[in-house]
């Protein structure tokens, strides 16, 4: 099992800046992929797709840092400027999303990899939101998580299978853990996806 180490929870509750395209009943959110592709994240509308997976999240204050991998699928952390979690904007909206309570993220491998994995957890339920309201079903189980290859990127748009990418989470009312995976060579890996969930809950 890979080691873990702290990540800094981000600070301050920024709000987002609107995008420029709304949905009655919901705000769409601009995220912007590794990859360089810009796509837009629904807000929170999605949530009855996911409900509550894996009981009660793991204990302890909201504000508690929060341990991510060093490696995940054999990947190591990218540099800060290829990752989206130092993104200011992405901060400000995962703040957001959460309010007071810790929320990380970590970017694993590059572009030039042609394969990236994207990890988020948080002590909060995620559940419709950020890249979580990318799922447009409610995913397959994977062990102790869900997973799934159909995506809707904004609300009311195109909905589709993406044969490289791939979705897992894990949700609680305290405590939520997510990965995605992009991968241009070969098929997504769920058993990846769901060892970053399980490394992340089981440290929490």
């Amino acid at each position: 099992m890979s080691t873990q180490h702290d990540v800094e929870p981000t600070t301050g509750t920024v709000t987002p800046q609107p995008s420029g395209r709304r949905t009655a009943g919901r705000s769409t959110k601009p995220v912007l992929w590794a990859a360089g592709v810009a796509v837009l994240a629904t807000g929170t509308g999605a949530a009855a797709l996911f409900g509550v997976l894996g009981g009660s999240g793991p204990s302890g204050p909201a504000t508690a840092p929060v341990s991510v991998p060093d490696k995940v699928g054999g990947l190591a952390a990218a540099a800060a400027d290829q990752d989206f979690s130092q993104d200011d904007g992405w901060r400000a909206k995962a703040q957001a999303a959460v309010g007071d309570a810790t929320v990380v993220g970590r970017q694993y491998g590059t572009a030039k990899d042609r394969k990236t994995i994207r990890v988020v957890a948080a002590r909060s339920d995620l559940s419709g939101k950020l890249e979580l309201a990318w799922a447009a079903d409610e995913g397959k189980k994977h062990g102790n998580a869900r997973c799934t290859q159909n995506f809707e990127f904004a609300d009311g748009g195109r909905v589709g299978v993406r044969p490289t990418m791939l979705l897992c989470w894990r949700t609680s009312e305290t405590f939520s853990a997510y990965s995605i995976v992009i991968d241009f060579d070969e098929a997504p890996k769920p058993a990846e996806a769901v060892q970053a969930i399980d490394d992340i809950w089981g440290k929490a």
